[in-house]
């Protein structure tokens, strides 16, 4: 399940938008804790791809979007509790950003930007 919200903000002359995006990604499971470790203090590109086929870009090459502060991971307390994750990622731009064209090769590929070694 997800959401992606657009809400104006800043005063005349100075309005922007500010993109929240939140997910819940089901299953506490060591590979959902390890990606929001892997995120938690880096800026990063999301492409969001909506219910109806479009394609939204969260950050760019200058400024990425950041994990929000209400992020959380739950084992639940019952047997019948769900357990997973809710996500949250926040980004300020100027204007939407919405990828139009063919997008082929991108599902389940991740890239951290400022690898440690250039020649991996």
């Amino acid at each position: 399940m997800g959401e992606l919200k657009y809400t104006t903000q800043g005063t005349f002359d100075g309005k922007s938008l500010k993109v929240n995006l939140e997910i819940y990604h089901s299953g506490f499971k060591p590979k959902l804790l390890g990606f929001i470790a892997s995120v938690m203090n880096f800026e990063t590109i999301i492409l969001a791809r909506l219910n109806n086929g479009g394609v939204h870009m969260l950050g760019d090459a200058d400024r990425g979007t950041e994990i929000g502060e209400n992020v959380e991971a739950t084992s639940g307390k019952a047997v019948t509790d769900n357990n997973g994750a809710t996500l949250a990622f926040a980004y300020d731009t100027p204007t939407s950003q919405v990828c139009t064209g063919i997008m082929t090769g991108l599902v389940g590929y991740s890239v951290q930007a400022d690898s440690q070694d250039d020649n991996q």
